[in-house]
């Protein structure tokens, strides 16, 4: 990528100003070498590893290309290394054949150097159906190039130019809104997909200019709600602002670890998980009036989990036996018509909630007879209805025993020099 097809496509999501001002950031914060870097990372991973925290940090291969002793003590550190391009550029604004090609060497100068590699995130997380189709073509197991927004920032007390310049970069990102989507990881393209949240450090410090006391309630409200909802908060927080958010990550794995009930966890753990809960299942068989035998095949990870309503009508999941019996007039499962969607089903499977393709709508406990196309826009809704059924339910739970939701640390490191972030201007 050229230096003006670069600038053009800045200019999409910054203003000049905006641009201006990071060149400046950047030749202030990366020096010539890169050993003030390499101390900035040290920090941070001492912080992590003082919370028995992976964090992964991809990062382009042309980068690890120059600095490939620095990455081999990184990861020996406890980091888990993904792919950040093989350099990072706009992969939707190449060609087919120049996208495989990065891909193939990005993955070969990884393995020259002994770095152990499985996921992938694309710079500035622009992507395609073209770019991801290839992606799940060139061997990684997964993706983290999603992004989730939530709604925590308030338009009348950010400067009218830096609220633009957020819903530009939203736009960019072609991010979902929480309020809408779930924060988890899903198949897609023959890959895991575990989606990023916004806003990150990048959005909050970058751009906004808000104090870290700001940004440390905005990141806890977040945690907090996927805590209540049970699902995923994948912060990203690039290493060199490290020195800027270094109290307030402290703030968020202090509390993440002493919930007790998060589990934490690097992106390639998220998707070995996902890929061995996949093959859980369960076989349901009446053995009685009112009764329903319930055998879960899983590994004792696995979270077996029941949907019992009180008689006041109150719902909630709850752990329980890999054999069970169930009272239950109808089978305590979810039904489908024929007529749904795909797209539904492959969602409820990757939610583990059983289900099976009915037409007879008094069979199951709940019946779902969706009209029309099924979105992104209505996981939630999807969601909302199933948690809301009255009657007996079940399911696999979404995270390994005993933990109810999660938390990932993960960071791009473009550069390690001045002279990194140089060769970006080139692909």
């Amino acid at each position: 990528m050229k230096p003006i097809r670069f600038i053009r496509t800045r200019l999409s999501i910054r203003s000049v100003r905006q641009i201006l001002a990071r060149m400046a950031t950047v030749a202030m914060r990366y020096e010539m070498s890169s050993e003030s870097f390499a101390n900035i990372l040290q920090s941070f991973i001492e912080l992590t590893n003082r919370y028995r925290v992976k964090p992964t940090f991809p990062v382009p291969a042309t980068v690890v290309q120059r600095h490939p002793r620095q990455f081999q003590k990184i990861e020996e550190a406890g980091v888990e290394l993904a792919v950040h391009g093989y350099r990072h550029v706009e992969y939707t604004q190449l060609e087919t054949s120049q996208i495989q090609m990065h891909y193939k060497q990005a993955v070969q100068t990884f393995h020259d150097v002994g770095l152990h590699i499985n996921g992938f995130r694309f710079p500035f997380l622009r992507r395609n159906t073209e770019t991801l189709h290839a992606l799940g073509q060139s061997g990684f197991i997964w993706d983290s190039s999603d992004a989730l927004y939530w709604p925590v920032l308030d338009s009348e007390h950010i400067h009218p130019q830096q609220w633009k310049s957020y819903l530009n970069i939203l736009n960019s990102y072609q991010a979902q809104s929480i309020q809408d989507d779930l924060s988890l990881p899903r198949t897609a393209y023959g890959l895991i997909e575990i989606p990023v949240a916004i806003p990150d450090d990048d959005i909050l410090f970058e751009r906004l200019k808000l104090p870290p006391t700001k940004v440390r309630h905005i990141w806890i409200q977040m945690l907090e709600d996927v805590r209540h909802r049970g699902e995923m908060l994948v912060l990203q927080l690039h290493p060199e602002r490290f020195p800027i958010f270094k109290n307030v990550l402290d703030s968020i794995l202090k509390k993440a670890r002493h919930d007790g009930n998060c589990w934490i966890a690097s992106l390639g753990e998220i998707a070995q998980w996902w890929q061995e809960r996949s093959a859980f299942s369960c076989d349901i068989n009446k053995v009685a009036h009112g009764r329903y035998k319930v055998n879960f095949d899983c590994s004792d990870r696995g979270q077996p989990m029941v949907r019992s309503v009180s008689p006041e009508g109150i719902g909630q999941w709850f752990s329980v036996a890999k054999q069970i019996t169930i009272k239950s007039v109808k089978k305590p499962v979810v039904g489908i018509s024929s007529r749904s969607p795909e797209n539904l089903k492959k969602f409820l499977a990757d939610e583990q909630i059983i289900f099976e393709i009915t037409d007879d709508s008094k069979r199951t406990n709940l019946y779902l007879d969706w009209k029309g196309a099924f979105r992104s826009r209505d996981k939630r809704e999807l969601i909302n209805q199933i948690n809301g059924c009255a009657k007996p339910l079940i399911r696999m739970g979404r995270w390994p025993d005993p933990y109810e939701y999660c938390l990932s640390i993960t960071g791009d490191i473009d550069g390690l020099d001045f002279w990194d972030y140089w060769n970006r201007f080139y692909g």
